[in-house]
């Protein structure tokens, strides 16, 4: 389901006159605006983790008990990984628990800001960035696979260098007996059936981006060249598992729900330090707040889930599960890990898992299954009859 934006504060901020004068000067209509200065959320936002009391066995079943056929361990957002953090120890542990069934798989955003340069830029730095992509692999050895989504990151920010960057990603990692899904900076699908009943489908969400909004791209090696094209291999794919135990499974690393700062949610430090990851010692409030309202209203970038970009991204992938009885959607992209389920009955759950080396607010919602912002990976396990297992494991050992 498309993100539900939370709907604009009244008037203890502003009163209701200003702000209905406001919104119909711009013309803006009101599902797209989210709140400016949310006490509410200050007091909601999550420390250490949120799980929510009546629903964690229904989530995790007996996941932690089970032995499971096929295990996934989502990480998102890595781009700083750093041998000595914690959270690499953890991983290799867990890869040790059972490796020959266990596939780790970064969701994006592998290496920050813009990619890895290609050698032929002959890049001064271009051994330090190609150590975050071994640290990595290295986290991961002796998995089943170790795959790496691609994020707008390692596409450079839909610079015109973003599909070089990809390419020599993609060129690192399979060098190192890594995967890289879906290939050749392409708007294609990687399909990979983890049993009879569970399917993982691999996008590259900003390759697929920019082909809804028809923004020139190479296609060179690549299967589908138009929108309808991807319709259709997606179509075809997903055609056997409209059945009631059948599970499909897309990665991504662009959410279709976040309660973050991607998804319009920020607390006040957002509103006094102007882009608050990269700048937290300046105070500029008024600047900081602008900020803000400009990312809620989808004007400043088209990382965010307001910008209309990005919402065309997350109708058509609507179209693509509607009908599907069990869908998983796991993402990074916010730097948080998250798990939502709006719904039970419509089989669709939403994960994010972001805090591979960044860490940024996240809220508890009326959805939330679980919440936090410290580093860890999400763990899934999946049964040959079906069913799937949920666990979150952090960075200091600890599981939920």
């Amino acid at each position: 389901m498309a993100q539900k934006v939370p709907n604009l504060l009244s008037v203890k901020f502003l009163t209701g006159r200003i702000v209905s004068q406001i919104l119909s000067m711009l013309q803006i209509r009101l599902k797209f605006i989210v709140p400016l200065i949310c006490l509410s959320q200050i007091f909601c936002s999550v420390s250490g983790v949120y799980v929510r009391s009546d629903q964690i066995d229904e989530t995790r079943q007996t996941g932690a008990e089970l032995q499971s056929s096929q295990r996934l361990i989502l990480i998102g957002d890595a781009g700083k990984a750093e041998n000595e953090q914690p959270l690499w120890q953890v991983l290799r542990k867990t890869v040790a628990e059972n490796p020959g069934n266990t596939r780790v798989i970064y969701l994006g955003d592998n290496l920050y800001e813009a990619g890895l340069p290609a050698p032929a830029e002959n890049d001064p730095d271009y051994e330090k960035y190609a150590g975050v992509l071994q640290t990595q692999i290295d986290a991961a050895a002796g998995a089943r696979q170790i795959i790496f989504v691609p994020g707008n990151h390692d596409w450079a920010n839909r610079k015109e260098i973003g599909k070089t960057r990809i390419l020599a990603q993609q060129s690192y990692v399979k060098a190192q007996q890594a995967e890289f899904f879906p290939a050749n900076g392409c708007p294609d699908v990687h399909a990979l059936h983890l049993n009879e009943n569970n399917l993982a489908l691999f996008l590259d969400s900003q390759a697929i981006t920019d082909l809804l909004a028809n923004r020139t791209f190479d296609s060179t090696n690549c299967e589908n060249k138009t929108v309808e094209q991807l319709s259709k291999q997606l179509a075809r794919l997903t055609a056997g598992f409209r059945a009631e135990n059948k599970t499909v499974m897309i990665l991504a690393h662009h959410p279709l729900r976040t309660i973050g700062p991607h998804g319009g949610y920020f607390s006040w430090h957002h509103h006094v330090f102007p882009v608050y990851n990269y700048n937290p010692y300046v105070p500029l409030p008024i600047v900081a707040s602008m900020i803000v309202w400009g990312r809620q209203l989808g004007w400043l970038t088209s990382t965010d889930i307001s910008h209309k970009d990005y919402q065309r991204y997350i109708e058509f992938v609507d179209q693509i599960i509607k009908g599907l009885p069990n869908v998983i959607i796991a993402a990074g992209h916010d730097h948080n890990i998250q798990i939502l389920q709006s719904n039970k009955a419509d089989g669709l759950l939403h994960i994010v898992s972001g805090t591979g080396s960044k860490s940024d607010i996240v809220f508890e919602h009326d959805d939330s299954l679980l919440a936090t912002t410290e580093p860890g990976m999400i763990i899934m396990d999946f049964l040959p009859n079906g069913k799937h297992a949920i666990k979150l494991r952090l960075a200091d050992g600890r599981d939920f």
